[in-house]
């Protein structure tokens, strides 16, 4: 099948409709997040294998335009690398929560070309994201945590950036306050509905304080992806939901911009809620 070293990972490709005959892949990776890597010498950090999840990449794809979870399920503090909520004890000592602040764009959008022009790295001014690509999704989610009524803590502002590259890989770029993260996550369908998971992230920084800060700024991330996982593995799944007015910002885009990565043999797939073949 057709490969790709990106950012150190092997990438393979191939077609859900003619794999035995090696057909080139349809849709590209974007570069602009390798040259990064390279260009400012950021250092490989921690792989993660999550195991085989009953889940699809169309479960993520929903994550896009569903904006009130967070403010539910994300807005509690967790310990790091776990889905366990703080103690009690500790929650009223110091009650911190989580605040959310999300927008989601596509790629191809007039919004998003201005928007993407304003997110360059500090360090370097290269681009953190690019436009024009209509296989690219962009959601951005200002985070900070506050303390009860003492209200937001500044050093703990981050405006992190996620990229859907189709509806198998995002790319998230993290920064907090003595560096950045950068974190890939791919899930990679398999037979009997169900996908292999797994992370890998980088840093921008060589010191073992930043390293040590990135493990837990990556264990929060984790923390809050296994939040996710263990609903997308228990939801009832119904091949026509309804639609509620508080579902989230253009479900509709959202389901037509999945449509593109289809196989021809989707429709042929039978009529159960969870025949999935890409």
């Amino acid at each position: 099948f057709p490969s790709q070293d990106w950012g150190g990972m092997v990438m393979v490709y191939f077609h859900a409709d003619h794999a035995d005959e090696g057909q080139e892949p349809e849709f590209s990776l974007p570069q602009h997040v390798t040259s990064q890597l390279r260009e400012e010498g950021w250092r490989n950090h921690l792989s993660l294998d999550l195991g085989r999840l009953a889940l699809s990449p169309v479960d993520w794809v929903d994550q896009i335009s569903d904006h009130s979870h967070f403010h539910e399920l994300h807005s509690q503090v967790m310990i790091p690398w776990t889905t366990r909520p703080l103690p009690a004890w500790l929650q009223r000592l110091v009650p911190l929560s989580i605040d959310h602040k999300l927008r989601t764009f596509m790629a191809d959008s007039a919004e998003w070309a201005a928007k993407a022009k304003t997110l360059v790295s500090v360090r370097s001014g290269m681009p953190l994201a690019c436009s024009g690509d209509p296989q690219l999704l962009f959601f951005t989610d200002d985070v900070v945590v506050c303390n009860g009524q003492n209200g937001e803590i500044e050093e703990t502002r981050s405006s992190t950036l996620e990229m859907y590259v189709g509806p198998a890989l995002m790319c998230f770029h993290i920064p907090f306050s003595v560096g950045n993260l950068k974190m890939v996550v791919c899930t990679t369908p398999v037979e009997g509905y169900a996908s292999v998971m797994r992370v890998h992230t980088w840093i921008d920084s060589h010191s073992v304080f930043t390293r040590a800060i990135a493990w837990m700024v990556a264990g929060i991330a984790v923390s809050q992806l296994a939040a996710d996982i263990k609903i997308m593995q228990n939801r009832v799944r119904l091949r026509k939901p309804l639609r509620q007015l508080n579902d989230g910002p253009n479900p509709g885009k959202i389901n037509a911009w999945l449509k593109q990565f289809y196989s021809e043999s989707s429709c042929k797939q039978g009529t159960e809620p969870f025949c999935i073949d890409w």
